[in-house]
């Protein structure tokens, strides 16, 4: 909601793009809706006019590896970090023009011929509904060279003049705009909602090599009139189901700039997705720096939150062009495709790729207890696995980095055992230990529990080390190049965030486990003042030279892991700091910051929906459908906690009181799923409060309960204390 201030008249905005959680064909939906209320304040009637102008860009564009159809007005005039980019700029022919039909009025933006990029051919509709005597309208004006008049004309009349006919732009360079305006009379203490709608009807999408992929909206939409019209009949139960996620936000306990935050960091599905007409999805990596990089596996690791708990038909067709372009030995690609979707198999280097495949493919089918995908996704966990095995080019258990093999932080420049690709491959194997006992495969999980001892032990001999600071695990030794780092790396326990996420169990001892968290809260955190954090920092007390962190990677892997281990404090601080250096940019956050905050690298990145897995951290949430169970384990008992809790299959209203005790309320219940027990993962005693049906077992660690039938939507389980 936007409120305009200084007028003698009250005046909100409240617009939005459909985001509607489990419907791909309205999340899709090509348009904007602007709907503005307006409130006479005062003791005597008024008239207010409110305009709405729009430039024509069709024939405008640009891409970071698709040079121009039309070399002429083609510019390599984008530069970022590593990738020069190319526009284009040709509007010659371009009209727009007034209609009006059934209480509906409009411009139509149209162009007359591609110029060589089909990519920006097509049409818009403005769209205002409501009274015919109440608009006028402007069909063509230019707003690079008249803006200043076009205004003072609109200001002294109330009204636009509509004597400009639509001439079509006659130079590339032109900007051909037009406008639209409604004049309403309101009586005192009267509020009125005026409504502006713009759609775009584009179904040309060509990738790098020309081809034209389409997008997924034509499929259901044949023009940007149809998709403007849909839009007025059904807006306001798209806004409904687009607000609500945002509504159960904003009604949690959290604090206000956590609330902001989370909401907001759901960009890159806007921003970065591509939706192919033929049902192709993925999401790029950075749109204006990373020539369209496709999936990005190491990325999607820390924010697939987002697509698993409410597009899950989507990060199913992600994480199957993955499994289709698997390599041919065994290896998962970093991506899907540069700037077009790859064909066939395509191998990768990195261990941590193999690590982000299989916890995705463990944790999707805990959520949704899909058989079917997991049936097929097996065979690829296992060749998986032996592609790892054999990067182990030390034989100690951990596969190896250096030698070609890079990781996630690809910045960074490591040798033989990382302490990062270690904790994943401990993560890894106690995810394929429990896939195999559910497969029912002895061969298989026997393995991996002999892989994993080897391993732990491997990882704590070769990595663990003390220091006057503080004990940690450094970030690399390599036993065969002899070349070693003392270091202190922020993400060193990565794999125990994801085995926490999971109830994994400890990968490492605990108190090795707490110590390092400590010790990173001491050096790469707290240390010298950084406004941010640090990734890594030396023994002697600098930041290697790097004096950079990758936030979001912070937020998921020490922030996340640090509350579920009872550091609530300290891992939001991570939150916190982030929030202070990217809250003015909501819509653009990078992947690397500088320890001052200073932002440095790619804009857009699709990794800040990492924040959604703070949920699950503060609430201990395991929404096992797999096993019919929600799993809750409290961070922090000592405070009161009210958020919502979502997944695949149930949205759940957790509502907490340390001296009272715990309620869940079931939101939603999505495709039939059943869920019949709840899991506390909790020390202290509970009994049943009055109205939950059904029985309770507990340990001196747990308490299960197992109700009478399975949970419906708006049903209540509701658990006190023992006095």
């Amino acid at each position: 909601m936007l409120e305009y201030e200084g007028l003698p008249f009250g005046l909100t905005l409240n617009a939005f793009s459909p985001l509607v959680p489990y419907d791909t064909k309205n999340s899709a939906i090509p348009g904007v809706v602007y709907c503005f209320r307006v409130k006479n304040f005062s003791d005597e009637p008024m008239e207010v006019s409110l305009l709405f102008s729009w430039e024509n860009i069709l024939g405008t564009g640009g891409s970071m590896s698709l040079r121009s159809g039309d070399l002429s007005h083609a510019t390599p005039d984008i530069f970022n970090t590593w990738n020069p980019g190319y526009t284009w700029c040709n509007r010659t022919g371009n009209t727009q023009s007034f209609w009006a039909e059934d209480q509906r009025q409009g411009i139509h933006f149209t162009a007359s011929q591609d110029h060589g990029n089909p990519s920006s051919f097509g049409e818009y509709t403005l769209l205002s509904p409501g009274s015919l005597e109440e608009v006028s309208f402007c069909e063509n004006w230019d707003s690079h060279t008249d803006p200043l008049n076009f205004w003072k004309g609109f200001a002294a009349a109330g009204q636009l003049s509509c004597l400009q006919s639509h001439m079509p732009a006659a130079n590339p360079e032109d900007h051909p705009s037009a406008g639209i305006s409604r004049k309403i009379r309101l009586l005192p203490g009267e509020q009125r909602e005026i409504l502006f709608i713009l759609t775009w009807h584009l179904p040309h999408y060509l990738d790098v090599s020309r081809k034209d992929i389409g997008v997924f909206y034509a499929r259901n939409f044949a023009d940007s009139r149809q998709s403007a019209f849909y839009l007025a009949e059904n807006r306001e139960s798209l806004e409904r189901a687009t607000r609500e996620f945002e509504k159960l936000m904003r009604a949690s306990s959290l604090p206000a700039w956590l609330q902001h935050k989370i909401i907001n960091d759901r960009f890159p599905i806007y921003t970065n997705s591509w939706f192919t007409e033929s049902g192709k999805f993925s999401i790029n990596e950075a749109p204006t720096g990373m020539m369209g990089c496709l999936g990005t596996m190491d990325q999607r690791l820390a924010c697939n939150s987002l697509y698993t708990n409410f597009f899950p038909q989507l990060d199913r067709i992600e994480l199957n062009l993955f499994a289709e372009q698997q390599g041919e030995d065994g290896s998962i690609p970093h991506d899907v495709g540069f700037g077009q979707f790859n064909e066939g198999p395509h191998n990768g280097t990195w261990s941590d790729l193999c690590s982000s495949f299989i916890l995705q493919v463990y944790k999707s089918f805990r959520y949704t207890g899909d058989q079917d995908f997991l049936n097929e996704m097996y065979p690829r966990i296992q060749r998986a696995v032996e592609y790892q095995l054999s990067i182990d080019y030390d034989r100690n258990g951990i596969p190896d980095v250096g030698a070609g093999n890079g990781t996630t932080y690809d910045t960074y420049h490591w040798y033989g055992t990382c302490s990062f690709v270690a904790s994943l491959w401990l993560a890894e194997l106690q995810a394929c230990i429990r896939l195999a006992q559910h497969q029912q495969d002895e061969a298989f999980e026997q393995k991996c529990r002999k892989l994993f001892e080897i391993a732990q032990e491997s990882m704590i001999q070769e990595l663990w080390r003390e220091f006057p600071y503080g004990a940690h695990f450094i970030n690399y030794h390599d036993s065969l190049g002899e070349n070693i780092s003392n270091n202190c790396f922020i993400a060193q326990l990565a794999g125990q965030w994801f085995a926490d996420l999971m109830d994994l169990g400890d990968l490492l001892p605990p108190d090795k486990i707490s110590t390092a968290l400590r010790t990173i809260w001491n050096r790469n955190i707290c240390f010298r003042d950084f406004k941010l954090m640090s990734d890594e920092t030396t023994p002697e007390g600098d930041a290697c030279g790097y004096h950079y962190t990758f936030i979001q990677y912070d937020e998921a892997y020490y922030g996340c892991l640090a509350i579920t281990r009872g550091m609530v404090a300290e891992g939001l601080e991570c939150f916190r700091r982030v929030w202070e250096v990217s809250h003015n940019a909501p819509w653009n956050i990078g992947l690397t910051y500088q320890t001052d905050g200073f932002f440095t690298g790619l804009p857009y990145y699709m990794t800040n929906p990492a924040s959604l897995f703070l949920l699950d951290a503060l609430a201990g949430w395991l929404p096992d459908a797999s096993n019919r169970c929600l799993q809750i384990r409290l961070a922090d008992p000592d405070q009161p906690l009210e958020m919502p809790l979502f997944s695949p299959k149930i949205w759940v209203w957790l509502t907490y009181q340390p001296e009272k005790g715990i309620q869940l309320r079931i939101e939603k219940i999505l495709d039939d799923a059943v869920f019949d027990r709840v899991y506390l993962k909790d020390s202290r005693q509970f009994c049943l409060s009055e109205g939950t049906k059904g029985h309770l077992e507990s340990t001196p660690e747990k308490t299960v309960f197992y109700a009478d039938k399975p949970f419906c939507e708006g049903s209540c389980i509701s658990f006190s204390f023992f006095s």
